[in-house]
């Protein structure tokens, strides 16, 4: 593991598990940068919160389950979802690290959303906890 290969690129006088976090993150994107097929650009798209006075299928849902909607999404909307939602990352340090617009990180974010929403409707929840 790259991690591994050169231990002097680790200072022990700054905590590890910071450094352990970017460096996995870097890891992940460069491998997300080397096996993308085809970069699809997309503008930013302003798509609106659905306001459902409906109870949200989140509230009974388990973090497997969660986990399992998050990995249907296609790659590109689950990078930017994973990084700005789960990592804190910012639109800005997103777009440089997957060479993409900071317009483009927004709109896979606001996708990846609108996705996981459709995905989360009592109809499909269903569909998926069946299969």
């Amino acid at each position: 593991m790259v991690l591994f290969a050169d231990p002097k690129k680790y200072n022990p006088d700054k905590p590890f598990k910071p450094w352990f976090r970017k460096v996995l993150v870097n890891l992940c994107i460069n491998y997300y940068k080397k096996h993308q097929q085809q970069v699809h650009e997309t503008g930013f798209e302003f798509i609106p919160e659905s306001k459902d006075s409906q109870p949200s299928a989140l509230d009974d849902m388990q973090y497997d389950e969660l986990a399992r909607l998050i990995q249907r999404l296609p790659t590109a909307y689950r990078t930017v979802f994973n990084l700005y939602i789960l990592d804190g990352y910012t639109h800005e340090e997103i777009a440089g690290m997957m060479d993409i617009s900071i317009g483009t990180s927004k709109s896979n974010l606001s996708r990846a959303r609108e996705k996981l929403r459709e995905l989360l409707k009592p109809r499909n929840h269903e569909k998926e906890i069946l299969r």
